[in-house]
């Protein structure tokens, strides 16, 4: 039995095995649950350090690629668009935008996104760099507000930035011009802000346009500035000839707006932040004073009035006192003539008047207006420019012209006037034309021709002939006369005057002081001096005794 399982005695020497407990946690496990929990650290790591998502509405989506993109705030990476996708209206492109911690608390309300790309405009050109880099997400942080995750990105890069320093004013204008976003604003040829932005006012009657100037220039500009449109060039026609006036070439260009402050006491103060100004349409219309007084009258002339327009000035003695308002042809239906109906404004404000004591109102002015025609005060037309032909109005005194006195019409009153020199010159003219049209002519040719045919028939007689035939005899006699005065009569008058001169030296020698004649006079003259005496001395002694004549001197009767 045992030769039939020959193996049973060894297996039953085998060794048995020992079944023992083992721990239930092997080391080996700790390995993967590190792995894991520095993973999980380093997800939460990852998703604590990364920055908030955001979106980003634009138009298109051209320069944007997901993954690529970057935002960039001042050149600094701030962000990057991790996908970009069509909106469900398929009007808007949505760039969605991992940003960077740091740039968290920068995303308000008032932050601004634009694509940054090659661009050229009328105004700058920006967005060079993209060529070679790419085209980026610009952005500008906004100035407090509560925080946004959702923007609606700028077409166009904006032209003031939020860390710019500066203040922003509003300029009101009846329309916008040639004025953009971006125009210049120049003070004295110096770039010094932008046109930031315009729209229409509440009234919608005119055009609120945004300047921003940056700082210190902004300093410049205080509460009576004026602000006026010095886009192009400024071309002046008038009865001053011809102006032309521009500011620089970018604003030829482009167009733009230029300031500057009156000198006056109360331009010192400054303007405040947002504050409106009037936009003037050039800089000759910022000097022009506001008038509050305005007088209107009528004037009437008969003449032509080509080169006389409305806003002609109206001088006094070289000094513009008004302008013209309206001219106007009237045909008079009485005697079908016509003539011009000129309506100007005056401005009593821009004459000083001295030495009045009262106010100047409008019944003492109307008075004045009368004294001052009465003393000849008229309107005439001059031309201002012979160049142009452009007319004005001029007031002066005319005392030679005839009396005249102010009417009135339709409430304006109707100053008289006289006509311009060119007329006066044409009117004279004219009269000289017809009294020469009056003088005969022909008749006095007639005549003149008859008189001249009978002179020549008088001088070509025999007895004119014989006349100045017997004239040249007459000559010739004088002639043969005239020798015989001088070789015959002038020596015979020189030697009686040298007979003459002896006779005179004689006298001369007669009447010397030693000669016995002078002796002879001076005793002669003596004796009848004593004659005299007693003659005298013997009627002085009868006036007072006349009886001496019958007594004889000391007689008694």
């Amino acid at each position: 039995m045992s030769q039939d399982n020959p193996t049973e005695g060894p297996l039953e020497r085998l060794p048995e095995a020992v079944i023992a407990a083992r721990s239930q946690i092997s080391v080996i496990w700790f390995i993967p649950l590190v792995a894991v929990a520095i993973g999980f650290w380093l997800v939460y790591q990852n998703y604590a350090a990364r920055g908030p998502e955001i979106i980003i509405e634009f138009k298109t989506a051209e320069g944007l690629a997901a993954g690529k993109t970057k935002v960039k705030l001042k050149d600094v990476e701030a962000g990057t668009v991790v996908d970009v996708r069509v909106t469900t209206d398929l009007q808007h492109v949505e760039a969605r935008a991992r940003m960077e911690p740091w740039a968290e608390k920068h995303l308000t309300a008032g932050t601004h996104f634009w694509i940054e790309r090659p661009r050229i405009t009328a105004g700058r050109v920006s967005g060079l760099q993209t060529l070679m880099s790419g085209a980026y997400v610009g952005m500008d942080p906004g100035q407090g507000g509560e925080p946004e995750r959702h923007f609606i990105g700028l077409e166009m890069p904006p032209l003031v930035t939020g860390t710019e320093l500066g203040r922003h004013f509003v300029l009101r204008s009846p329309g916008l011009g040639s004025l953009n976003i971006g125009s210049p604003v120049i003070y004295r040829q110096i770039d010094v802000g932008r046109v930031v932005g315009f729209n229409l006012d509440p009234s919608r009657d005119y055009v609120d346009i945004r300047l921003f100037i940056a700082e210190p220039y902004d300093q410049l500009v205080r509460k009576h500035s004026r602000f006026w449109n010095a886009s192009g060039v400024d071309f002046k026609l008038s009865a001053d000839g011809v102006k032309v006036d521009m500011d620089s070439l970018v604003s030829v260009l482009i167009g733009g707006v230029a300031f500057d402050n009156p000198a006056t006491p109360e331009s010192r103060e400054p303007a405040e932040e947002e504050q409106v100004f009037p936009l003037y349409g050039n800089q000759e219309a910022t000097r022009q004073v506001a008038y509050a007084t305005r007088d209107q009258y009528l004037l009437y002339f008969d003449g032509s009035v080509r080169g006389l327009s409305a806003g002609a000035p109206v001088e006094l003695r070289g000094f513009k006192v008004g302008e013209v308002v309206d001219v106007r042809l009237q045909l008079l239906a009485d005697d079908l003539s016509v003539r011009a109906r000129v309506l100007i404004e005056v401005q009593p404000e821009r004459v000083e008047v001295v030495g009045a004591e009262a106010k100047l109102t409008s019944a003492n002015r109307q008075s004045g207006i009368e004294k001052m025609v009465e003393r000849g005060l008229r309107a005439q037309l001059k031309t201002g420019s012979l160049l142009t032909g452009q007319l004005f109005v001029d007031f002066d005194f005319h005392p030679e012209v005839r009396e005249a006195t102010i009417g009135e019409e339709n409430g304006a009153r109707v100053l008289p006037t006289i006509p311009s020199s060119l007329e006066t010159i044409a009117s004279n003219l004219t009269r000289l034309l017809g009294k020469l049209e009056a003088v005969p002519v022909e008749q006095i040719g007639t005549d003149l021709r008859d008189a001249i045919r009978a002179l020549k028939e008088i001088l070509g007689s025999a007895e004119v002939r014989q006349a100045i035939a017997s004239f040249n005899g007459m000559m010739r006699e004088g002639e043969r006369a005239g020798q015989r005065f001088n070789s015959e009569i002038v020596p015979a008058l020189g030697t009686a005057v040298q007979h003459t001169h002896k006779v005179l030296d004689n006298l001369s020698a007669l009447v010397t002081p030693a000669s016995p004649l002078y002796t002879d006079v001076q005793r002669l003259l003596r004796e009848l001096t004593d004659a005299a005496r007693s003659i005298r001395v013997m009627a002085d002694y009868l006036e007072r005794h006349p009886e001496a004549l019958i007594t004889g001197k000391g007689g008694k009767r």
